[in-house]
């Protein structure tokens, strides 16, 4: 009685590919990448000994494209292709590996239909209807990077410009981006990659939304923002603070060589400048809340400290005021006066001279005998054109001859 040889190795079984699967993106979305590539070329090698051949090409085809996935995604978390954006004149050089990725597995899905069409639907072999839907859902995962990338940019460039700054159109497009991959990539093997990139999305539409909120001067709403981005930050940051949970974030990050990915760094570091932002923009409402000294303790402890800062430059110049000016007139501006606004209450928005309030004033209140003259400064300026440096103008109307230094902060 003949017996089959038992010296055959076993074949690679569409199970095994599905838990190499989930094994490499869960390995993936804790942005382990050199590990990654290690569980990539592990399974290359154990693939080429394989006496699989169903399948198999489409299989080694796929763990390709992975590798060129695995390094698009160190590129795009250590923030490469800002630099690229300076020096690549081509926008495929920025996005290459995306794109080479994206390649190969739009190649693979087309291979497997096109097997299935050809034998009949039924003939489609469940490891050809995994690595189908895996590459069509890859694709449109990849797509939603490309897209996140250009949001990136888009800061870069608004962040070295002085022009105004529109957070509501980038928000209005994180969300287009949020709504167009809700239901893209749902396979159960992609839910790490799908985690991971839901936590980034919501992280920057809330930091979107702070930016709103402060440039309306809305305090509860921009508080409740910074309190969600916090919760967030920590969140998706756990597994950093892991070797020193006493730390904070924004302590951690400043370390050098800490292993922290450039791109949660520069997260961290946005929310900490709103931080700071908020509390001159606000310094009214929250100095009423703590003892100077201990406000001023909070305040040291800040990312940048501009009410010191304010301070130590008035006491230099010996400046009669320094004002910062909310212009409610400008576009993106949603102001609906001071206090706090029962959320469906109709408020008319505010005229004259209201429309133009001193949201902070250091080492007294705004000059109220000189504010219809800076006002009018004001607008004259700004419909001439953008503040983007600093001018200043000699008043010769008032019975105080003074001259009123003007420079438009970011918004």
């Amino acid at each position: 009685m003949s017996s089959s040889s038992s010296s055959a190795k076993p074949e690679s079984s569409p199970d095994h590919e599905e838990i190499f699967l989930e094994n490499y993106f869960e390995t993936l979305s804790h942005l382990a990448f050199d590990k990654a590539k290690e569980q990539l070329e592990k399974e290359k090698e154990a693939s080429r000994t394989s006496s699989s051949t169903s399948g198999g090409g489409s299989w080694t085809t796929l763990l390709n494209s992975l590798a060129f996935l695995n390094a698009a995604e160190k590129s795009y978390t250590s923030l490469t292709f800002l630099e690229l954006k300076w020096f690549a004149r081509k926008e495929s050089t920025r996005k290459g590996l995306y794109t080479v990725a994206m390649g190969e597995l739009r190649r693979i899905e087309a291979k497997c239909l096109d097997v299935g069409s050809f034998e009949g639907q039924g003939s489609l072999s469940s490891r050809d209807r995994l690595l189908a839907h895996l590459c069509e859902q890859l694709s449109h995962f990849i797509e939603a990077r490309q897209d996140l990338m250009n949001i990136y940019e888009r800061l870069c460039t608004l962040g070295i410009q002085k022009n105004e700054v529109d957070f509501g159109e980038l928000k209005i497009a994180v969300e287009d981006i949020k709504e167009r991959t809700s239901k893209r990539f749902h396979h159960p093997v992609l839910v790490p990659i799908r985690n991971g990139f839901s936590v980034e999305l919501e992280l920057l539409l809330t930091l979107m939304q702070t930016e709103c909120n402060m440039s309306s001067w809305r305090f509860l709403p921009a508080l409740l923002c910074l309190q969600d981005s916090h919760a967030k930050l920590d969140a998706w940051g756990a597994a950093f603070k892991a070797k020193d949970p006493k730390k904070k974030l924004y302590a951690l990050v400043q370390v050098k060589n800490s292993g922290i990915p450039p791109l949660f760094i520069w997260l961290v570091k946005m929310q900490g400048a709103q931080i700071s932002k908020f509390s001159l923009y606000f310094h009214s409402t929250l100095s009423k809340q703590a003892p100077p000294g201990e406000m001023k303790t909070h305040l040291s402890n800040l990312p940048i400290d501009y009410y010191n800062k304010i301070v130590t430059f008035q006491r230099k110049t010996d400046a009669y005021n320094i004002s910062l000016v909310l212009n409610t007139q400008a576009s993106g501006i949603n102001f609906q006066g001071l206090g706090y606004h029962f959320p469906s209450a109709l408020t008319e928005p505010p005229t004259g001279m209201d429309s133009y309030p001193a949201i902070f004033s250091y080492p007294n209140e705004r000059p109220t005998n000189l504010w219809p003259n800076i006002v009018m400064l004001i607008m004259t300026k700004h419909e001439a054109a953008p503040l983007d440096s600093i001018t200043y103008e000699c008043d010769k109307i008032s019975k105080l001859k003074c001259v009123a230094f003007y420079e438009e902060a970011d918004c």
